[in-house]
């Protein structure tokens, strides 16, 4: 779907943002479902180029067959959300997306809305967010509606056409786009993945080619638990780099880790500090404490460890091991972030680097083990590359043969390689040293 804007639907927690921001692919959340720490995340991606897409959440407010509203929005939770959004405008300006009010499936009720909030949602606009207006279904036409929208709002307008609940038909779709060539529409919960998707995205361009378009679903959804009795590709990625993170269970974390960087030897003989007062009260009881160790514990944790670790003996290997099976509990938690960072990275990036193996191409097992050591996911496409000269960093000669990882902007920025022993190192990569492989020389340097 050439130059269609898709957001990541479903990316509410920090980490998550986080992770999406990183690799540049736009972000998708909903209102109801941000927490503070949520909401300073997405303003932080000021100045980072990452378009942010924010719904109301008020898909949430009806339930189809039949027809009703469970659980409905007070103008109170209007004036919140729509305050989160303005306060996400005055960040990220053009590079934000919010929906406007509406009531899914009534189109009367949603005009209503729209007039009712007309000031707060001009202040908005005002700093720079792109509003997207639901054409929500009903007596009138989408483009009749749009009318009624703009009389409210003025030019331009984003268009929103229901594609998932109260879903509008593809040819009223069509006929919207043909008589009023909006200057931008957003086509509400069609993922890039629906196979539908392309064709409507194609038609709109053929009916309307200075439409802009864009659209959502939730990324995450479809990506995680199984499928086919296997993990799907989100889950697998998570199992993948909670495997990696636990071997920093008892030593330090890497500095350029989400979140603190947790070092045992410094945490270990202070739990206060990642213990909260219930756990500390908790765990007298299952280290077996007596009444005066328990106080002990209670009165200082930090002084009572002290000194049950320089007593020694069964006593402190059995308090030792409880204090490690609560310290892997919360380290379980702690690295959370970090996980789902390393997840969606593998997952959903093209990576921007270039891999080496020694002797030849590498075999599928290898590039599998390979990205794997990149954080990187396998949907990559793989570019034979050839050195043209020494690199003086490195002291690799011409004629090395790499497999470059090629990246969605071009050009690599490291180099990943292994060495005689098979170790991983990665090194600067020079742009001028490397070129595309001729099929001539790939066959001669692989006796292909």
């Amino acid at each position: 779907m050439k130059d269609a804007l898709y957001f990541a639907s479903g990316t509410n927690s920090p980490a998550y943002i986080q992770a999406f921001a990183e690799i540049g692919h736009p972000v998708g959340v909903t209102v109801p479902d941000l927490s503070p720490r949520a909401v300073d995340t997405l303003g932080g991606l000021a100045g980072l180029d990452v378009p942010v897409f924010v719904d109301s959440g008020a898909f949430s407010e009806v339930a189809f067959n039949p027809y009703r509203v469970v659980k409905p929005i007070s103008h109170k939770q209007w004036l919140a959300r729509l305050g989160v959004y303005e306060r996400l405008a005055g960040a990220l300006g053009d590079k934000l997306w919010v929906v406007a009010p509406d009531l899914v499936g009534d189109q009367q009720k949603t005009l209503e809305r729209m007039r009712k909030y007309a000031p707060q949602i001009k202040r908005i606009r005002n700093l720079g967010a792109n509003v997207i207006f639901p054409l929500q279904l009903g007596e009138l036409t989408p483009a009749q509606m749009y009318r009624k929208v703009r009389r409210i709002y003025g030019e331009p307008l984003v268009a929103g056409i229901p594609m998932k609940k109260g879903a509008t038909p593809e040819q009223d779709l069509f006929d919207f786009i043909a008589e009023i060539k909006p200057s931008a529409v957003h086509l509400l919960g069609m993922g890039d993945k629906n196979r539908r998707a392309p064709f409507v995205v194609e038609t709109i361009a053929e009916l309307s080619p200075k439409t802009f378009v864009s659209l959502d679903s939730c990324l995450i959804c479809r990506s995680v638990g199984k499928g086919a009795g296997k993990p799907r590709p989100l889950t697998a990625a998570q199992q993948h780099a909670e495997e990696e993170l636990l071997q920093y269970a008892y030593s330090q974390m890497p500095e350029d880790t989400l979140g603190e960087a947790y070092d045992y030897i410094d945490a270990i003989m202070h739990p206060p500090d990642w213990m909260n007062d219930a756990q500390l009260r908790g765990f007298g009881k299952k280290a077996r404490l007596g009444k005066t160790d328990n106080q002990k514990w209670l009165k200082d944790p930090e002084a009572f460890l002290e000194h049950a670790m320089r007593a020694g003996g069964k006593k402190w290997s059995r308090l030792k091991k409880k204090l490690d099976d609560e310290w892997m509990v919360y380290f379980r938690k702690a690295i959370v972030p970090e996980k789902l960072r390393r997840a969606v990275r593998r997952t959903f990036a093209k990576p921007n680097l270039a891999l080496r193996i020694y002797n030849g191409l590498p075999t599928p097992d290898q590039i599998k083990d390979a990205l794997w050591d990149l954080g990187m996911g396998p949907k990559t496409r793989l570019v034979p590359l050839v050195r043209q000269r020494v690199n003086e960093l490195t002291g690799i000669p011409y004629g090395i043969m790499m497999l470059g990882l090629e990246s969605p902007v071009g050009g690599f920025k490291t180099v990943l390689s292994r060495d005689e022993q098979g170790s991983v190192v990665e090194w600067p990569f020079d742009p001028l040293a490397v070129r595309p492989a001729t099929r001539r020389e790939i066959e001669e340097m692989t006796g292909a």
